[in-house]
């Protein structure tokens, strides 16, 4: 089950959601990311090593020519360099995320402020 937030909450800009050899193009039938979707990337930095982050995908997801996707938090990513995150990501210590992630993702209205810091309203059941 893909997890799937808000991407307004995680940029200032729009990118195209799917893109094929560079051109904007519909979305494929069942695509294996979706804008909006958390994934985990693994960090390749000596300091990262063996660690792990949750970002968003923004765009630009053109998986059968360029193997790549916009994430918030490093830009554009290899496709092999992440996998969709699951609910149990959560809590581990080898995976770092984003407080207005895991808020968003407990049900939060989550709002960005224009000075990049976040609201957060409790879920009303």
């Amino acid at each position: 089950m893909k997890i799937i937030v808000n991407p307004k909450n995680y940029t200032n800009f729009e990118y195209s959601p799917y893109l094929q050899r560079g051109q904007k193009v519909e979305a494929p039938a069942n695509p294996n990311y979706v804008v909006g979707q958390v994934v985990v990337v693994e960090r390749t930095d000596e300091l990262g090593k063996g660690k792990f982050e949750m970002a968003v995908v923004l765009g630009c997801i053109d998986e059968e020519f360029d193997g790549e996707l916009r994430l918030d938090l490093c830009g554009m990513t290899s496709i092999d360099k992440i996998r969709p995150a699951v609910v149990t990501d959560f809590g581990k210590s080898n995976i770092k995320y984003h407080d207005a992630i895991y808020k968003e993702c407990q049900g939060y209205k989550v709002t960005k402020n224009e000075d990049y810091s976040y609201t957060f309203e409790e879920p009303k059941f």
